[in-house]
């Protein structure tokens, strides 16, 4: 059984994020305090947490960098929930695993909760995906097809390992461009595209279907992990 520590200074909220996780079978905590939540991290085995920074409002980013910073290198999935003008100030340069735009509806927290965990349970214990004749292995930044290394450029190997981290779910090539070129980033929406397109010439074969066109919505890498 996996355990989530939720932490945000917005009781009513955590309230029913809280319920609604329990409700889904898995063990959870809350704090409203980052003291609070480094004590319970060291004293408990925590799989996530998961930190409302929208609820401490302009001091949201500075708590989670205090958070990250007392718990150092700790092994620890995050999720941060925050309205879409908050994480412009982010910018996505915060060490964090997934973000959740703040709304009502809490649906998309849970799925995000349950691909994250399911993400990491996937990873065998060297790092390594297996894929059919795919393999990436996340320690050596090498990718292998039918046991031949394959060159990829920095880019390429981060985008084919961000699809292969978030196989079945779609991306649009603005969402691209900001998880794997940074929020920052002036490049168009082409640059996507050009990289999609080295990503398939390199792996070749039955490889290269693994990363699906969605039609006028953007791409997805398909392709169940062997055993």
């Amino acid at each position: 059984m996996q355990h989530i520590l939720v932490l945000g200074q917005d009781k009513d909220y955590s309230k029913a994020l809280v319920s609604l996780l329990q409700d889904s079978g898995y063990v959870v905590y809350s704090s409203d305090a980052v003291e609070d939540t480094v004590d319970q991290f060291y004293s408990r085995k925590l799989d996530l947490i998961i930190m409302d920074v929208a609820s401490w409002e302009e001091e949201g980013v500075n708590v989670y960098k205090d958070l990250r910073h007392e718990l150092g290198t700790k092994d620890f999935l995050s999720i941060i929930i925050a309205p879409m003008d908050l994480m412009k100030d982010i910018k996505f340069s915060l060490a964090f695993d997934d973000f959740v735009i703040k709304n009502e509806d809490m649906k998309e927290v849970l799925l995000r909760i349950k691909q994250l965990l399911w993400r990491q349970s996937k990873l065998d214990s060297n790092n390594v995906i297996k894929i059919e004749d795919l393999v990436l292995d996340m320690n050596s930044y090498e990718v292998t097809v039918k046991g031949k290394s394959i060159y990829f450029t920095y880019k390429e190997y981060e985008l084919l390992k961000f699809l292969i981290l978030n196989r079945g779910r779609v991306y649009t090539r603005e969402a691209l461009l900001d998880k794997v070129w940074g929020y920052d980033n002036y490049a168009g929406t082409r640059t996507v595209d050009i990289h999609i397109q080295r990503l398939r010439t390199k792996l070749g074969g039955k490889c290269s279907d693994f990363i699906q066109t969605i039609r006028n919505v953007g791409y997805c890498f398909m392709g169940d992990k062997s055993d």
